[in-house]
């Protein structure tokens, strides 16, 4: 349960006829140590605190929206799915999908396994789903039988003239990979893409 859950539990034991409204986008939580469900679900997102003390993953908030200079701010944690190599359920599907900001997973999904439900966040987090449901909407586990994916998630993003380069790690005991995705921002002066 979500530590402001917690506390509004308290408080409503105290003082039962107080009436308190749980604004779900906020985000005042503690979720550790992978909140990789959260920013993937394209939920909205008012608020967070202790973003950087290792509460949520250690997210680079100000390398999470720096794309908004070149892409606008709906551009922010937007997903796309692309690469998708899918003929039914009789074969093993691959595809990739960009968080844009926080990740890009890579899933494999084997023959005769479900699609997976993007509509229900990922709990990625150690607590139990209870009271989060409210706010982040139906939930689906981290691990699905049929179901592999890598993720790579960013570490920085630099401006280089007026484009934004993403860089996305992925990092294990046996290998390491990076992924640059490149925004191509405008030239102020005629308005045409820079490379």
């Amino acid at each position: 349960m979500p530590g402001d859950q917690r506390l509004g539990k308290c408080i409503n034991k105290v003082l039962p006829k107080l009436k308190l409204t749980v604004w779900s986008e906020l985000h005042q939580w503690d979720m550790r140590p992978k909140p990789h469900g959260l920013f993937e679900a394209r939920r909205p997102i008012g608020s967070f605190h202790h973003s950087q003390g290792g509460q949520w993953g250690n997210a680079d908030m100000i390398g999470m929206s720096s794309v908004a200079t070149v892409a606008g701010d709906k551009s922010i944690l937007r997903r796309w799915i692309f690469n998708s190599k899918s003929s039914g359920q009789r074969q093993d599907r691959d595809f990739w999908v960009l968080t844009n900001g926080y990740s890009i997973t890579h899933y494999h999904i084997n023959a005769g396994t479900s699609d997976l439900n993007f509509e229900h966040t990922e709990h990625t987090w150690e607590d139990a789903a209870e009271g989060y449901e409210e706010c982040v909407g139906p939930l689906r586990p981290v691990d699905q039988k049929g179901v592999t994916k890598k993720r790579w998630l960013l570490r920085d993003a630099t401006k280089v003239g007026a484009n934004i380069h993403q860089f996305y790690w992925y990092e294990s005991a046996t290998a390491n990979s990076v992924i640059e995705i490149v925004w191509l921002g405008e030239d102020p002066k005629s308005g045409a893409l820079l490379e």
